[in-house]
């Protein structure tokens, strides 16, 4: 009889913390929103580069970014397997400074073929866009990412993953 008490006690004490955070969760959020981003207000809630642009403006950057991206994808993972493989090397002991070097140079050339690639669509938006404009959009091209206006995004390590600081040089004896 005890046994079935205590259960029961137990269930119905589950039962009555899940509706105090059901109900916390639902009357904080549905009657309270998370406040907008700064800079996203508006009827168009993009990026402020897109804002300031007619329909037709706006679809061709769309166009153009999504070309930019299919264009870049191969790229962009050939450059991230390099870093990979640079990381690999480096990690060896010895480092062989040889096939780090050989990587570099590659990743070199695969962000130099990068550049061309959005240098080349950034000129084709130069055809439809006013100077104003386009220097929103460079600036929103150079954070490459879409966040609050005028925020960077902090790089970190190879390929955007956070990496341990460097170990600390041994004693000279």
């Amino acid at each position: 009889m005890k046994m079935k008490i205590l259960v029961g006690a137990l269930v119905f004490l589950i039962l009555v913390n899940l509706a105090t955070i059901g109900s916390f969760v639902y009357f904080r959020f549905m009657h309270h929103p998370p406040p907008m981003m700064p800079g996203m207000e508006g009827p168009f809630h993009g990026p402020p580069p897109f804002r300031n642009m007619d329909e037709a403006q706006r679809n061709k950057v769309m166009a153009l970014m999504e070309s930019l991206r299919s264009e870049t994808e191969e790229l962009n993972v050939k450059a991230s397997e390099i870093e990979r493989h640079t990381f690999d090397l480096l990690q060896r002991n010895p480092a062989p400074e040889d096939s780090i070097d050989r990587n570099l140079q590659e990743l070199s050339a695969v962000r130099l073929m990068l550049s061309r690639k959005v240098t080349k669509k950034f000129l084709e938006a130069k055809s439809f866009l006013t100077t104003e404009q386009q220097r929103m959009l460079f600036e929103e091209m150079g954070r490459g990412h879409h966040g609050p206006p005028g925020e960077r995004r902090e790089r970190r390590g190879m390929g955007g993953r956070d990496m341990p600081p460097p170990p600390d040089p041994p004693p000279d004896h």
